[in-house]
């Protein structure tokens, strides 16, 4: 080894060994599963005074007919599904041949769901029920009520393009909005009776009422004009009144209001309110910047004020008396990328604010107003890097405590001002994916939420339910008065910042997935809230690691885990150099009489590359042969050895106590299975050949040194470094 002495303490002389990112929210979670679906999607919830859970979803049944005609064909089946307030499931009902895109339920129980026909070679169509309204078009949507028990009372169809958004009055009369051709038949008296024809791809926005039973169209009128329009949201108020949301490329579509913008073609959208009879516009507006907005949600409040929820890809810039939070989107200022917005409407359609939040690609998925009058709204991002979290302006700067990639917070809802659009809580959603999420709320203010797990995650488990890991998706209820908890979030590697895999059922509450194990000398961090002091401890820097700090401890199948640093949302840990790979070990943490328990998967090696920032991408932590640090303003010269830092490599030969620190001197106990490391070079992968692979000299325990020799074929600038049996890096070196 050259420069052996000097190589750690230069390194940490220049500030290489960053720590990560600020830890995730507390999270208020009292109930948490997941679904074995086959394969469903379309996640949708609704809750009921009492607290139960409703649950649609479509689940989809993959079948290979290629031999016989033509296939393979996708089945769906729209299914619902009642979790009881304790955690129980009380029922499950399905129908065959259809979509759901909507689900409401009654104060008495009775759940309604809405959703498109689907036609498929391998089952028959949903077929309406005897005394429903039914229709025999080419395409439509239907409407189905199940009673509180979960028997079926009626299936209806209706000649529809789409039919998006559902709601029910106290009376059980349902609301529903959508898409329909010119040819759609309304009702006699009705608001809009009809519209220009318009080629069969397009779609007219309508709204219609139909009775208790199913069996007949109070009212149906069409809301638009010569373009392409279509509903999103529906909502009922005591009155009867209908209020809807959409989206719409037409000119002339009919408002009330002062507030017009570009309307017409790239898209805009538009809320309007109907009188109990359909027969009357109360109030209709368009809103639309420069660029494409567009509506997802909405809702009502006890004044009328009605508040749309969506994307968009403008500043905001309605020509309006914008008061927004933050009026300046940032994803405007990139083509393709959108960010979440939340405009608020009086009762009589002017807008009152409109505001956005992130950096791009953004979506806000849902609205709903508390009994405290608070607006909660989800918002959806699938862009988790460190670099998109610091640059993304007042929203990320005011809620901090999100981290960058931190548990995998790909969803947050927003607790917001209704008067001024400003955020006052939140609440990060580990682990759900960004294709979809759905929110409820309950007559105690729990907040039901559900949504596709994808790969990325699930919450605590407190049901009976038979759900297994891994599924598709996932349902939570989140208390959100609750500040004070112990919770740990989640467990990543401290380099790499890939997540542990949990294989069991945990025993505490906590949230731990993605595709890694714990390995023997891994740097880990446990993220959460509640894990230990508020102020936080770090070990003596130059003593034995503790394997108490503060009232903290965390084991691993019983052995103390040495502890670097622990504080409210966050635990530095190293797992043992003499973990003998069970393949499943229990990982407890330990709070002064708190304690979790999960199971994880572990292996031989659990590695990551060291990164100057702590993100796991970008420039490694490497210092060039005459020990400087390796920078694109001092790159290393090919032939050259640099010396990269790494966690997670394995058992060592010599072994070496668990929490002892790595002397400065030789001899140096090395690593009994060297790494493989290629970068980035004339051909795609260039092997670096391995001079020294073992503990890094004056290092904590759980930090190894790899020195490589840069090969004549490198890259020039930054070269990326793909390591075997490291799981894949996005960490490079400057190479020159």
């Amino acid at each position: 080894m050259r420069n052996s002495r000097l190589l750690f303490q230069l390194a940490t002389a220049a500030g290489l060994f960053a720590t990560v990112a600020a830890a995730a929210p507390v999270s208020r979670i009292v109930f948490g599963t997941q679904l074995t679906a086959l394969s469903a999607s379309g996640s949708l919830v609704a809750a009921d005074a009492d607290g139960n859970t409703y649950l649609g979803y479509t689940n989809e049944v993959f079948v290979d007919r290629l031999l016989h005609d033509g296939g393979p064909y996708t089945a769906y089946y729209p299914f619902v599904e009642k979790i009881s307030r304790d955690g129980h499931v009380a029922f499950t009902n399905a129908l065959q041949g259809g979509l759901i895109n909507a689900i409401a339920v009654s104060p008495a129980g009775n759940v309604v769901i809405a959703g498109l026909v689907a036609v498929s070679p391998m089952i028959p169509p949903i077929q309406a029920t005897a005394g429903a309204l039914q229709t025999n078009a080419a395409s439509s949507g239907f409407v189905a009520q199940f009673a509180p028990d979960g028997t079926l009372v009626f299936v209806a169809t209706l000649p529809v393009v789409n039919l998006s958004a559902v709601a029910i009055d106290s009376l059980v009369a349902i609301y529903v909005t959508g898409g329909a051709r010119s040819d759609f038949q309304t009702t006699p008296g009705s608001f809009q009776g009809s519209v220009p024809a318009c080629p069969s791809y397009c779609s007219n926005a309508f709204v219609a009422k139909i009775s208790p039973d199913g069996s007949q169209l109070i009212y149906a009128t069409f809301l638009g004009g010569t373009g392409i329009d279509s509903g999103v949201g529906i909502a009922v108020d005591s009155t009867r009144s209908v209020y809807v949301a959409g989206n719409t490329t037409s000119e002339d579509f009919p408002t009330t209001t002062t507030v017009q913008s570009n309307g017409g073609a790239p898209g805009g959208v538009f809320v309007a309110q109907l009188d109990p009879a359909g027969s009357k516009l109360l109030f209709s507006s368009i809103l639309g910047g420069s660029s494409a907005d567009l509506a997802v949600a909405l809702a009502v409040d006890s004044s009328g004020a009605a508040y749309v929820v969506g994307t968009s890809s403008n500043n905001l810039d309605y020509g309006a008396n914008d008061v927004a939070y933050q009026s300046v989107c940032p994803g405007a200022l990139t083509p393709f990328v959108t960010d979440a917005f939340l405009t608020k409407f009086d009762s009589t359609g002017e807008m009152v604010f409109a505001t956005c939040w992130g950096s791009g690609y953004e979506s806000a998925r849902g609205v709903l107003i508390d009994a405290n009058g608070r607006l909660l709204v989800d918002v959806n991002s699938f862009q988790p890097t460190p670099d998109y979290h610091a640059a993304a302006g007042p929203f990320y700067s005011s809620v901090a405590r999100r981290a960058a990639q931190t548990c995998d917070a790909f969803d947050t809802v927003l607790v917001i001002d209704r008067d001024t659009g400003s955020i006052s809580d939140f609440e990060g959603l580990i682990g759900f994916d960004y294709t979809g999420v759905s929110m409820a709320l309950d007559g105690s203010g729990l907040l039901h939420v559900t949504g596709d797990a994808g790969n990325n995650g699930v919450f605590a488990y407190t049901g009976d339910n038979p759900y297994a890991f891994n599924s598709y998706l996932q349902v939570v209820r989140l208390d959100l008065s609750l500040t004070d908890v112990f919770l740990p979030s989640c467990v990543v590697n401290s380099a790499s910042q890939w997540f542990a895999i949990a294989t069991t059922q945990p025993q505490g509450a906590g949230s731990f997935i993605r595709a890694a194990v714990l390995g023997p000398g891994e740097l880990i961090s446990i993220y959460g809230a509640g894990l230990g002091p508020s102020d936080g401890i770090t070990a003596a820097p130059d003593l034995a690691l503790p394997q108490v700090l503060g009232a903290v401890q965390v084991t691993l199948d019983g052995n103390p885990l040495p502890l670097l640093f622990v504080s409210a949302e966050r635990i530095d840990a190293v797992v043992p150099y003499s973990l003998q790979n069970p393949n499943v070990a229990s990982l407890t943490i330990q709070n002064g009489n708190l304690t979790a328990s999960y199971s994880f998967l572990t292996g031989p090696i659990s590695a990551g590359i060291i990164t100057r920032d702590g993100s796991g991408a970008g420039q490694a932590s490497a210092l060039n042969e005459d020990g400087t640090v390796n920078s694109l303003e001092n790159p290393a010269a090919r032939g050259s050895i640099v010396s990269l830092f790494a966690t997670g490599l394995g058992a060592l030969s010599p072994p070496m106590p668990d929490n002892a620190r790595t002397p400065l001197l030789p001899p140096f106990s090395t690593v009994a299975n060297p790494p493989t490391i290629y970068c980035a070079g004339l051909a795609p992968n260039i092997l670096m050949p391995v001079q020294y692979a073992g503990v890094a000299p004056g290092a904590p325990p759980g930090v190894y040194q790899v020195n490589v020799q840069i090969p004549a074929g490198a890259a020039a600038g930054t070269s990326n470094l793909n390591t075997i049996p490291f799981f894949p890096s996005a960490a490079w070196i400057a190479v020159k």
